[in-house]
């Protein structure tokens, strides 16, 4: 008896694809004796830059392509996917754009923590953006609204329902506009 998937099959067809994908770029990247060889390999390479995470970057890329292009030769295999002249290409291009990386940060003096300071998240992006919000907001609260935001923050860390703050704060301002 056959066994029977469950869940989207689109799941399994996205796995599939991926295997194949995988089957392809295997072929051409590792050896069956180190399936996570050109990855070890290009964190080693890396490593070598540790001091420099945008040179660290470029060499890692590089380590990878020399990787496969020994793979491919060393073995004899035909590869599956690029062919090795595209190989050659691509390390080549991607050297050019680390000798372009490094001397425009050179030219500009940008020392590489700054780089990196310079260069935010999306997810810092966003938080920056709400602070700022949160400032312009914060300029046309009152004294009032202040004190109703901390009764409710006060609430919800002694774990009080919204309604019992709403009803303090209801007979809080009764009391006060009387």
């Amino acid at each position: 008896m056959e066994d029977e998937r469950h869940g989207s099959p689109t799941f399994y067809k996205l796995l599939e694809s991926m295997a194949n994908t995988h089957n392809k770029k295997s072929h051409d990247y590792a050896h069956n004796s180190n399936p996570s060889g050109n990855y070890h390999f290009a964190g080693y390479v890396a490593g070598l830059f540790n001091h420099s995470p945008e040179d660290a970057g470029f060499a890692g890329r590089v380590a990878e392509k020399l990787y496969r292009l020994s793979v491919l030769e060393g073995s004899g295999k035909k590869p599956k996917n690029e062919s090795i002249e595209d190989t050659e290409i691509d390390i080549c291009t991607i050297v050019t754009l680390w000798m372009a990386d490094r001397r425009d940060r050179r030219s500009s003096q940008i020392q590489p923590e700054q780089a990196m300071n310079q260069a935010i998240s999306p997810v810092e992006q966003a938080s920056q953006d709400a602070q700022c919000k949160i400032i312009e907001v914060a300029e046309f609260l009152t004294d009032k609204h202040l004190y109703d935001m901390k009764e409710y923050l006060q609430a919800v860390l002694e774990h009080r329902s919204i309604r019992e703050v709403r009803s303090g704060v209801l007979n809080a301002n009764t009391k006060t506009s009387r």
